[in-house]
């Protein structure tokens, strides 16, 4: 069987129903949402280094992101499916929090 695409996207229910419209050359998967969010308990920024954020886990994101290094291990092409700026953040903190490089990642943009 030929490798599967992954394509990663932030909704659990976004998964399922573009799932349901491609073939079996895709797999579609969810982040479950944000992954990094600033504290509640604390400002969240380093005012003595630029103002840099200090990101903290969110509770379900580790999970999440174990079983999504796993899918894109053995995907042909990594791809982030949302051309809306604002879901950038959340594909920008799954490939950082990761740790690793995929192969072949491609973000759907809006040309």
């Amino acid at each position: 069987m030929p490798e599967q695409s992954l394509i990663i996207v932030e909704s659990p229910t976004k998964a399922r129903t573009i799932g349901r419209f491609l073939g079996s050359q895709f797999e579609v998967a969810s982040s479950y949402g944000h992954v990094r969010d600033l504290p509640k308990s604390k400002l969240g920024v380093d005012v003595a280094h630029d103002f840099a954020p200090q990101y903290v886990q969110s509770p379900r994101a580790k999970k999440a992101i174990n079983e999504l290094k796993t899918k894109a291990k053995n995907a042909a092409v990594v791809r982030f499916g949302s051309a809306q700026p604002f879901y950038f953040s959340i594909f920008f903190h799954i490939l950082d929090f990761a740790g690793e490089k995929f192969n072949n990642i491609i973000v759907v943009s809006r040309e």
